[in-house]
């Protein structure tokens, strides 16, 4: 696709071309300049009154008394299209029907032109000899010679045009002249001083680099030297440490060994009578569980709203049972923290991780619902605030991470409320139950 733009002078009423690009449909002035207004007519396009590029003809049943084919540039009709809800750009009518206008194609890309750059000079040369008005010109004029077909303009423009601009060799340096062909060798001629001292200023500015990088090379040899130093007194004092102190290490090595021992015998002993419990539970205490299950699902937005505690999950449901319950898939590192609570009659939990997001899911869908990806670290820990839910009646979470700041985020309305970034470390976080004050 060829277009040339174009700006007019309002006190001469004269064309001044400055830029050409391969986008939109053709000039009307640049392709009349070797073809009779009367044959065009036919093949402007109905939106810009330019010569359609890639035309599309218009095919809605609203059109079908229309003797003669209605015809649109393809970038004009699409941007159209776009603009206005793919409504018809003749009688405002929808949906609007198209399609390739395959024989007013050929026609247009036959259509012989000059050298667009060529006219543009043309134009240009125009412009300035009005303004001038009797100026005598002693510009040297190059010009472009070649007229061919539309659809051959593309590959002049790129290879062969002698209008096409070149870069100086010397623009790496500094040069940032624009060339031709017809005076590329000339430039390098005449401003081999110039290229001579843009060569030495950068010769200049490598050299001051250079001296630079030595310098820093020294410095960090020496730096280097020093921390060897002190490597080397620490490996002493250790060396000394390791004499003096050894007996009494392999004493303390003994007595943390033995508390291991105690340690894991106990830990034996309590999961032994963990899984007696779990294998054989009494009646008494399975009704008292189900009761009090019942009890907590009836009074839960009561009880909550009275004594602004958090509710949790009742791990006898999980120890009396032998499947998996649930499963929760969101996340795709090391999951560090979870919470559960209630706000209403809705259920969620939330958890943290290592990928640096917050999860938040419908327990009772078994939905990932919210993913607040906020903190640039993995997050430490992540809890609701029950807060925020009675004073404001806010879906509300709180989350720390690695990253040193603390986020609140309302996950109803999936935006970040307030963050706290004044610490140098943060590992965990509490959040406050109902309160009656501000905290």
């Amino acid at each position: 696709m060829l277009m040339l733009q174009a700006e007019e002078d309002e006190a001469l009423k004269v064309k001044s071309l400055k830029t050409l690009s391969f986008e939109g449909c053709y000039d009307k002035d640049w392709v009349a300049a070797l073809n009779k207004q009367s044959k065009l007519k036919s093949l402007q396009c109905l939106l810009c009154n330019k010569i359609a590029n890639n035309g599309m003809e218009l095919t809605c049943n609203e059109h079908e008394g229309c003797k003669d084919p209605l015809l649109v540039g393809e970038q004009c009709l699409m941007k159209y299209l776009h603009e206005n809800n793919n409504t018809c750009p003749i009688k405002k009518h929808g949906p609007c029907s198209y399609m390739k206008g395959r024989a007013l194609r050929n026609i247009i890309n036959e259509l012989k032109v000059m050298c667009p750059r060529q006219f543009i000079n043309y134009c240009n040369q125009k412009a300035n000899d009005r303004t001038k008005e009797g100026d005598t010109n002693t510009e040297t004029e190059h010009v472009c010679k070649f007229k061919g077909k539309i659809e051959e303009m593309k590959e002049h423009l790129e290879k062969t045009c002698p209008l096409k601009t070149l870069k100086c060799k010397f623009k790496e340096f500094g040069c940032d002249d624009i060339l031709f062909d017809f005076n590329f060798e000339q430039h390098l001629q005449l401003q081999m001083k110039k290229h001579l001292d843009l060569l030495l200023d950068y010769i200049s500015v490598l050299r001051n680099k250079i001296k630079r990088s030595q310098f820093n090379e020294t410095e960090m040899k020496l730096k280097f030297e020093e921390q060897g130093y002190k490597i080397q007194l620490l490996m002493s004092h250790i060396e000394a440490y390791k004499v003096n102190e050894s007996n009494q290490l392999k004493l303390k090595i003994d007595e943390y060994e033995q508390s291991i021992k105690l340690l894991k015998d106990k830990n034996l002993q309590l999961t032994q009578d963990f899984q007696t419990l779990s294998e054989k539970p009494s009646n008494q205490d399975k009704g008292e569980k189900e009761e009090q299950k019942q009890s907590k699902n009836r009074d839960d937005s009561s009880s909550l709203m009275s004594s602004g505690t958090v509710h949790t999950l009742n791990l006898d449901s999980f120890r009396s049972s032998s499947k998996l319950l649930k499963t929760f898939i969101g996340h795709n590192n090391v999951v560090w923290s979870i919470d559960y609570s209630t706000f209403g009659d809705e259920q969620f939990i939330c958890s943290g991780s290592k990928d640096k997001t917050v999860c938040v899911w419908d327990v009772e869908t078994n939905k990932l619902i919210q993913l607040p990806n906020g903190h640039s670290e993995y997050v430490h820990c992540a809890k609701f605030s029950q807060y925020h839910y009675h004073k404001d009646n806010q879906n509300v979470i709180c989350s720390s991470s690695n990253d040193k700041i603390i986020r609140f985020w309302d996950f109803k309305h999936n935006k970040q409320l307030q963050i706290f970034n004044e610490h140098t470390v943060v590992a965990d976080i509490c959040v406050l139950g109902h309160m009656t004050k501000q905290f």
